[in-house]
């Protein structure tokens, strides 16, 4: 209105100002030239022109009204009408000029402004439905609903609800919630839990687009006990506005029969115990995940005889042994430890996270004990025992396979010693098993004095001792117990004085091993290092395979064999340790007890043997 009245001002008041000078100049100017003739007729001529002018203005005024000063009058108005919310107005110009086009794109941004609150009202009308639902839910659901706020950390739920699930007041902030479920949750959960419900992981996820996450924990409830829970969540809203959605749900009845079946499905009928694959892959999951930086011992037990008590006293009493045991065997162990039942009659334990060192031993004599108690209660005929194998993580080793070898090894240790008792693995278990063996008739009979040859039975022969050799180099990890080991074997089996080891190493031969014989004194301090030039023409007594071979070492010069007054040696037997073709060392054979004839048989066997020590003295070197 302001804008219209101004207009209007202007275009009238320069017509007027025009006629208030034709007055003036008519009413005073032009009656005293009416005495000249000539300046009248000038006069009348400026009086024309400025009527002229006047009519020029007052068209000009009009016509600057119509289009100019009311479009725009019309323009303000609906301007007006549509910021007061009135999107119907338009400004109707029918003209296609600039008004006309400032008219089109006006109505167009009216039109636009319609359909968007058009739209508008639709999304805020849904948004309250929604907005009531979640209000009802709420108050109605049995599971418990929240909504986090990403902008503001702003944390919405049943206060009530909350109460009944965790027994506090439910926060008003989203951080707040959850470090208070986090202190709740159970630890074997808890890194799950961060990985997707924590603040900072909402925030980056609900960014980056839509975002989902559930996972299954145990809380703690107001009682004080872990119950499980569904924890889900899911953002909401626009790209500006973005919020989660979230659920906790009591889902402990169903999880605990779900876990009950698993756990049936895992358990052997008869004992109630871990199956043997179940048991196998609980351990080397733990040893490799939680279980790999602490200390645990690994029990193989075997039941003595067992087929001697099914035999005897038939097989429901066997089983019955097998029930009770089980069951007294599982409630001496922890919930966490591991115990399966790997055979007809072998159990398997990992005893985990050993505290103090005498606990293995205090859970053997218990086991021991528990043996004790069923024979005494159940009346068998036959004593019931057991033997067991035990060693340790990570000592023994870092690896299922490898502490299941080594406690089994040191289980038969156990039943070759008398049975009903337990052992712990150590290094030696593969020397007195093998040495255990040498000893006993049935291995080899000793040498008669008048006997040149060795008498060996068909038990044990070369193939044997060969393939005992290199399962000893297989599974031993420490080269130089391995390498000593097999020169006793080898020692005994074959009734020699004494088993050498020279090497050499930059232009000193060193006496690195030795085994001596029942009656042999060690000469190893002699020859502890020995100058490459005071054996410089040793080498030449090999020949082209590598072999020296002495029957009467009398023959030899007394310079070799000077300081072993005390062992004279009589006969050897010597293999070239050859690293690229060149001369490294050699291992050699003595009888020092008189000549002796040394057969093809054992000269290759001898020398097989000291090939592959030959072999692995290079490797290791290397």
């Amino acid at each position: 209105m302001k804008l219209r009245t101004a207009f209007f001002g202007l275009l009238i008041f320069f017509p007027f100002a025009q006629s208030m000078v034709i007055l003036f100049f008519i009413s005073s100017v032009l009656p005293e030239a009416a005495s000249s003739a000539s300046l009248y007729g000038k006069m009348m001529i400026f009086l024309v022109f400025m009527s002229t002018m006047l009519l020029s203005s007052i068209i000009v005024s009009i016509a600057l009204y119509k289009q100019i000063v009311s479009p725009a009058v019309q323009l303000m108005e609906v301007v007006k009408r549509a910021k007061d919310g009135d999107y119907k107005a338009r400004l109707y110009y029918a003209k296609n000029n600039e008004i006309g086009g400032l008219a089109s794109n006006l109505n167009s941004l009216i039109e636009t402004l319609e359909h968007d609150k058009e739209n508008l009202a639709k999304v805020l009308d849904e948004f309250n439905e929604k907005e009531a639902h979640y209000q009802f839910s709420l108050s109605v659901s049995q599971d418990l609903i929240f909504k986090v706020d990403i902008a503001t950390d702003d944390f919405t739920t049943s206060n009530d609800r909350w109460n009944e699930f965790f027994g506090k007041s439910a926060p008003k902030k989203y951080t707040e919630a959850f470090m208070m479920v986090s202190e709740l949750m159970h630890p074997e959960e808890l890194v799950e839990f961060n990985l997707s419900f924590a603040p900072e992981r909402l925030r980056s996820a609900s960014a980056g687009g839509d975002y989902k996450a559930t996972c299954e924990t145990r809380v703690l409830n107001k009682e004080g006990k872990y119950i499980w829970m569904q924890n889900s969540i899911q953002n909401t809203g626009d790209e500006r506005n973005r919020s989660i959605i979230g659920k906790i749900a009591d889902i402990d009845g169903i999880k605990r029969k779900e876990l009950d079946i698993i756990s049936e499905s895992q358990k052997d009928g008869l004992t109630g115990l871990l199956r043997k694959n179940v048991t196998e892959k609980l351990i080397v999951d733990y040893l490799s995940g939680d279980g790999k930086d602490s200390e645990h011992g690994l029990f193989i037990i075997d039941i003595d005889d067992f087929k001697l008590i099914n035999d005897q006293a038939g097989h429901l009493y066997g089983d019955a042994v097998l029930t009770e045991l089980s069951k007294r065997i599982q409630n001496l162990f922890r919930n966490t430890d591991i115990v399966g039942r790997i055979g007809g009659d072998e159990f398997l334990i990992l005893l985990k996270n050993i505290k103090y060192n005498n606990l293995i031993i205090e859970k053997a004599d218990a086991l021991i004990d528990i043996f004790d108690a069923i024979s005494s209660t159940m009346q068998s005929v036959n004593k019931i025992s057991g033997s067991m194998g035990i060693v340790r993580y990570p000592a023994d080793g870092t690896t299922y396979r490898e502490l299941f070898q080594k406690a089994d090894k040191a289980l038969y240790g156990v039943k070759d010693k008398g049975k009903n008792a337990y052992n712990f693995y150590d290094d030696n278990f593969e020397r007195e098993r093998f040495l255990t063996n040498v000893k006993k008739e049935d291995y080899f009979q000793p040498r008669k004095q008048d006997d040149p040859l060795l008498i060996k039975t068909a038990k044990h022969s070369k193939e044997t001792i060969t393939r005992d050799i290199f399962q000893i180099l297989y599974e031993s990890r420490d080269i130089k117990k391995s390498i000593n080991l097999i020169m006793e074997i080898i020692g005994r089996f074959y009734d020699v004085s004494r088993v050498y080891i020279f090497e050499l190493f930059e232009d000193q031969f060193h006496y690195t091993y030795e085994w001596c014989n029942e009656g042999i004194i060690s000469d190893i301090d002699s020859f502890k290092v020995t100058k490459m030039e005071e054996l410089s023409t040793y080498k030449h007594n090999f020949n082209e395979e590598g072999i020296f071979y002495c029957e009467d070492t009398a023959n030899l010069p007394d310079t070799v064999y000077k300081g072993q007054e005390t062992n004279r040696v009589h006969s050897l037997i010597e293999c070239a340790i050859l690293n690229n073709g060149e001369f490294a060392g050699f291992i050699g054979f003595e009888e020092c007890s008189n000549k002796r004839f040394w057969v093809k048989d054992e000269i290759d066997m001898l020398v097989i043997v000291a090939r592959i020590l030959a072999i692995v003295l290079v490797q290791d070197r290397k």
